[in-house]
């Protein structure tokens, strides 16, 4: 661990934590730094001892990340800490929940069952200096990985305040139009298109090498969003009909995407960090089991085939299951009616 932490070893108030002394020294070092701060989202959890189960999670998942690259943990800290000093601005808690995003993704990469010994390296850089987040180096293979978390706190409380949504961009404007006068939630497809040409620009910017290149997204539960984002038939962003176009009129394609999973966990991450019941599972960072609902995996039409164990790893399905395809919010939606009850 970095000197800023492992000075903790002394500290009087690691006999008030009951967990295993890298545990403490983690959690008084991201007590410290949150608290330092004239306002933060996560200071009250973090102001405790001992530590409230959110924040023990939190540190318990950043732990883990520094077990597999060291100053991993805290580099997750520094920047969380970072986000300060505006009292409630939700851009920030947003922020945040980003952080987590990467944290909860990267952490899952790490526990995959790779078929050499693996070797992690975070934001490595790429001929022009292009960062990704995760390089994983398995014998002969390479494998980036870019994770993305979407600003959804306005999106949702539109989908829930509006009786009428149109996920997808299948229908023209003109045939919008007539579904109804009252305000519609309109697709929130635009940042995955922005994550796709983020991906792209990055992992493009390494050599060719066997393995594989993933953009992970995570979302929140309404999973038919990004679904019909991606592979909707009239519009999706990885089909010949895609919305996005080029100066010709050709959909633009991202040739160095091999696949692209989005997880379901943004849920989670605001429910663990208000302290309320998570049902199905034990904490903000537990990414389920074989029972909980799964992710879903998308190939690219134009890429290499992804490893069996990355997708079992990170709970993935094909899109194209069909077992997946019995569940309505695994499906492309055009749309969506929302009924008060």
């Amino acid at each position: 661990m970095d000197a800023a932490i492992e000075r903790y070893e002394t500290d009087p108030r690691r006999y008030m934590l009951r967990q295993l002394p890298e545990f403490q020294k983690m959690f008084l070092y991201a007590s410290d730094e949150i608290r330092a701060t004239k306002w933060h989202w996560l200071n009250y959890l973090f102001q405790q001892l001992p530590p409230r189960f959110a924040a023990e999670s939190i540190v318990s998942a950043l732990l883990d990340c520094e077990m597999q690259i060291d100053d991993l943990g805290k580099f997750y800290i520094d920047q969380v800490a970072s986000i300060r000093d505006r009292e409630k601005d939700e851009s920030d808690y947003q922020a945040i929940l980003q952080i987590f995003g990467q944290m909860f993704a990267i952490r899952q990469v790490f526990s995959l069952l790779w078929t050499r010994p693996p070797s992690f390296v975070r934001e490595p850089a790429g001929r022009t200096g292009k960062r990704p987040e995760l390089l994983v180096s398995s014998g002969p293979n390479r494998f980036l990985f870019e994770v993305k978390t979407p600003s959804l706190l306005d999106h949702q409380r539109i989908r829930s305040g509006r009786g009428i949504q149109i996920p997808g961009r299948g229908f023209s404007r003109e045939m919008v139009e007539t579904l109804s006068t009252e305000p519609m939630t309109l697709p929130r497809d635009n940042p995955i298109k922005d994550f796709l040409i983020s991906a792209q620009t990055k992992v493009s910017d390494f050599d060719n090498a066997p393995g594989a290149n993933l953009l992970i997204i995570v979302w929140d539960d309404h999973i038919y969003e990004p679904i019909t984002a991606l592979v909707n038939q009239r519009s999706g962003l990885l089909t010949p009909d895609s919305y996005f176009r080029d100066k010709d009129g050709n959909a633009v394609v991202f040739p160095s995407i091999d696949g692209v999973i989005v997880l379901r966990q943004l849920n989670y991450f605001m429910s663990g960090l208000a302290e309320r019941d998570l049902t199905d599972r034990l904490h903000l960072f537990d990414f389920g089991d074989e029972r909980a609902l799964p992710n879903v995996f998308f190939p690219t039409p134009w890429g290499r085939p992804v490893p069996d164990f990355i997708l079992a790893g990170l709970r993935a399905s094909d899109y194209r299951d069909e077992t997946l395809s019995r569940m309505a919010e695994y499906r492309c939606q055009e749309v969506v009616l929302w009924i008060s009850v």
